[in-house]
């Protein structure tokens, strides 16, 4: 892995194509990681973990879809701790006095403190003596307790004893610091001189405590009849100390300014000449839960019904002045709200839907919240503005990815203002691979794409400019916008006014216009269908009627042969009996009722597979028989084909 990578991460999508073209993000703009194009989490921030230990990143998977689909997940990045803190000794020097007489093998004389800001081995502290080793004093490797290796039978007179103390922690490369110890050994009880009875005092003050709080009290004696008086001789300025030897702060302490005070305390006698002696008072400030702040007690702004779902209205902020996780805040709405949302980790209040409140103003309050439940509101004034509509938005297009945009929308709007002379409001920011140019979930699409679609509105004075007057001036303004732009995002920037295909109007008018088509087409086809099944239903019925009379061989022919057209058979017996046939049935035609009615073809095929016609005439279609004088003798197929009312084809 290398340097700077955190982790790769895989988010995968069912759908093909840019469909399933899944993007790593985050929410909002962080400054300290980000990802590459293939998944991998990189730093691109300096990180201190003595600072923070972990970071809770929410992160968004999007496709590249329309409409856009997104998922959120939730992942811990744990800072590994490395080995770049020295150890601390509470003291530059240790110093104490002992009575000979009184010395005891294995007494505690003093003992060392050092701490180390890394965690683990890192800030595992051994104690020992670099320098000036004595036989009478040994230093414990854990503790730092410092104590005598003899009763010091054998020490005759006064003796001081100087050594350097090495506190060296157990991190790759170990680091270490040194201290001074003074150790003064006294044989002579009268000139003993004062000496405190603690070589070195630690106190614990909680921050913010008020003037004059009591820290602690240090003591020393001088024997005899003596009296001693007490000299703070570090950091005055925060705390004092009384004759009697009670330290107090002078004014309230901030651990989030420092942590640790080590203060000088001198003790001096009255003896002549005086005795003095030198105690170490080191004092922790306590970190105790502070209330957050807002930097305002409220906000006002202004936007419009037509603004989007997750259009930014405004970004809060709040402080607090605690330090790791007592300091890491949440935002939320005080009440819950349809028409608007905040994002916990940034405070951007952002829009859910306002279309309702077109003309009206609303107060949010949002609360930010420690992890200690310690929390301010503050209150935003929301006006929402009716009089701008989808109509009156222009869309500009620069070369420019999408999410650098969208950090620099304040600016690029003063921009704009300041080339068209109007008052800008961006309303949308998308990608170039965003299809619809109002319909975008605002500040969210193609976070990668390389050109970006900007919608927005002007504003003079009170009223909306048209987008048809704005685009009109940004095209005879074109050099100064794009020089203010190039201003923000530097030269070679290509600007391009986006022409929507048929504004509203047109769009209205081409929808009315198909919806009538439309109508017409269902009538015409109603029309067409229910004439068809009545002209079906009475073809239908002509034709049953015509089956029922050409099969009824007792009913007498009302029909006549056209005795122009002639009629082949084959017989198997005779063609005399054809002949015959043929005679009777024409003798039977001349003694029938002649009426013209439609004209009938017959088509006959006769046993020889000749095919002959006959024209019959009657009322209904009738079916002609020819038969021979031994029907058993010869085959006769007759079909009737109907040559009248050929209109009625042309349904069917």
């Amino acid at each position: 892995m290398s340097p700077g990578e955190v982790i790769r991460i895989l988010a995968t999508d069912a759908d093909l194509g840019p469909n399933g073209e899944v993007t790593l993000s985050f929410p909002s703009p962080n400054p300290l990681f980000r990802f590459t194009k293939n998944g991998t989490l990189l730093v691109v921030g300096a990180l201190d973990r003595e600072s923070r230990d972990s970071y809770e990143l929410v992160i968004k998977a999007s496709d590249g879809g329309t409409p856009q689909r997104e998922n959120f997940t939730t992942i811990t990045v744990s800072i590994t701790d490395i080995n770049d803190n020295t150890p601390v000794f509470s003291a530059s020097i240790y110093t104490n006095s002992i009575l000979v007489k009184d010395a005891k093998e294995g007494a505690v004389v003093l003992t060392l403190s050092a701490t180390d800001k890394d965690a683990g081995n890192n800030s595992l502290i051994t104690y020992s003596f670099s320098e000036g080793a004595s036989p009478y004093l040994s230093v414990d490797s854990e503790t730092g307790a410092v104590t005598l290796t003899s009763d010091l039978a054998d020490v005759t007179e006064d003796t001081t004893l100087e050594l350097t103390a090495m506190a060296k922690d157990q991190g790759q490369p170990p680091l270490n610091s040194t201290a001074g110890v003074v150790i003064k050994l006294r044989v002579n009880t009268l000139t003993e001189g004062v000496v405190f009875e603690n070589s070195s005092y630690n106190f614990r003050l909680p921050e913010n405590q008020p003037m004059g709080t009591s820290v602690g009290a240090v003591k020393a004696s001088a024997g005899g009849d003596h009296d001693v008086t007490y000299t703070l001789t570090t950091h005055t300025d925060l705390f004092s100390i009384d004759a009697s030897g009670a330290l107090t702060a002078k004014e309230p302490l901030d651990k989030e300014t420092q942590d640790w005070y080590i203060l000088e305390v001198e003790a001096v006698d009255t003896r002549v000449p005086p005795t003095s002696a030198v105690a170490l008072v080191k004092v922790q400030v306590e970190d105790v839960n502070e209330t957050p702040q807002f930097s305002n007690e409220s906000y006002n702004v202004k936007i419009f019904s037509i603004a989007p779902y997750k259009s930014p209205v405004i970004q809060v902020k709040a402080t607090d002045p605690d330090i790791g996780e007592s300091g890491q805040l949440v935002y939320s709405l005080s009440a819950a709200s349809d028409y608007f949302d905040i994002d916990h980790s940034t405070g951007e209040v952002f829009v859910v839907s306002v279309t309702a409140l077109a003309g009206e103003e609303m107060a949010l309050q949002v609360k930010a919240t420690d992890p200690k439940g310690l929390f301010a509101t503050t209150k935003v004034e929301v006006e929402v503005k009716g009089s701008a509509s989808s109509s009156d938005i222009v869309i500009i297009s620069i070369n420019q990815a999408a999410n650098i945009v969208e950090k620099k929308v304040a600016e690029m709007e003063e921009s704009l203002g300041k080339a068209l002379g109007w008052t800008v409001k961006v309303i949308d920011v998308s990608g170039s691979s965003g299809s619809n140019t109002h319909g975008h979930s605002g500040y969210r699409l193609s976070r990668g794409s390389s050109k970006s679609f900007i919608s927005f509105i002007s504003i003079d004075g009170e009223d909306v400019v048209s987008s048809e007057e704005v685009t009109e001036k940004l095209k005879s303004e074109s050099v100064t916008v794009k020089a203010e732009l190039e201003k923000l995002f530097g030269e070679g920037l290509q600007l391009e006014v986006e022409e929507e295909e048929g504004g509203p109007s047109t769009n209205q008018a081409t929808v009315i216009a198909l919806g009538v088509l439309l109508a017409l087409s269902m009538l015409g086809l109603l029309l067409m269908v229910t004439f068809t099944i009545v002209k079906f239903r009475r073809i239908k019925k002509h034709q049953e009627d015509s089956y029922t009379e050409s099969f009824d061989i007792g009913k007498p022919s009302n029909g006549y042969i056209n005795t122009g057209m002639t009629t082949e058979t084959e017989t198997t017996e005779s063609e005399t009996s054809a002949s015959e046939t043929s005679e009777r049935a024409r003798s039977d035609s001349k003694s029938s009722q002649v009426v013209e009615p439609k004209k009938t073809v017959a088509h006959s095929v006769a046993g020889n597979g000749t095919v002959t016609n006959a024209h019959t005439s009657g009322e209904d279609r009738e079916e002609m028989e020819i038969m021979g004088k031994d029907s058993k003798s010869s085959k006769v197929e007759t079909n009737i084909t109907d040559v009248g009312e050929t209109s009625d084809n042309d349904f069917l």
